[in-house]
């Protein structure tokens, strides 16, 4: 379903039946997940859409998307390809806190390792719903992470 999730309650609570559950007080709690996060660090790029899409269909609180940045021209172009994909799949109900966070490769990483401070580093953040006007704009916040 996707990579890490942090619910209200631990799942076997889902489907244990009253006289098996450690807390019956929860039992008559709708379950739900408050975070989701989806990881691709893979080079192709439908990779990485791939799995946020999974996100817009998911209900929850937060949302994390971490992606590869790959060489720095493709990672100008992150910022309009997720917020098409949002614009064209995020339901309309959707009220989540978005975190996108994009990182070079450990192999870029390790390679550049005196040129650190040039490695690129994109974060997005996005609050639903959707606009009333349809269009979602990311804030990008990539100036708040510095390589040391």
């Amino acid at each position: 379903m996707v990579d890490f999730s942090i619910s209200n309650y631990p799942i076997p609570l889902t489907y244990n039946d009253k006289n098996n559950a450690r807390d019956s007080s929860q039992i008559n709690e709708i379950f739900k997940f408050q975070l989701i996060a989806e990881s691709e660090l893979h080079s192709k790029t439908d990779y990485i859409y791939r799995d946020c899409l999974k996100l817009t269909q998911i209900s929850a609180n937060y949302k994390i998307m971490l992606f590869r940045t790959g060489k720095e021209t493709l990672a100008k172009n992150r910022k309009n390809a997720f917020e098409r994909l949002l614009i064209n799949s995020l339901k309309e109900d959707d009220n989540a806190e978005w975190l996108f966070i994009g990182l070079p490769s450990y192999a870029e990483w390790e390679f550049k390792y005196k040129e650190r401070k040039k490695l690129p580093v994109i974060i997005f953040t996005f609050k639903g719903p959707r606009p009333d006007d349809g269009k979602i704009i990311l804030d990008d916040k990539s100036e708040v992470w510095k390589w040391n």
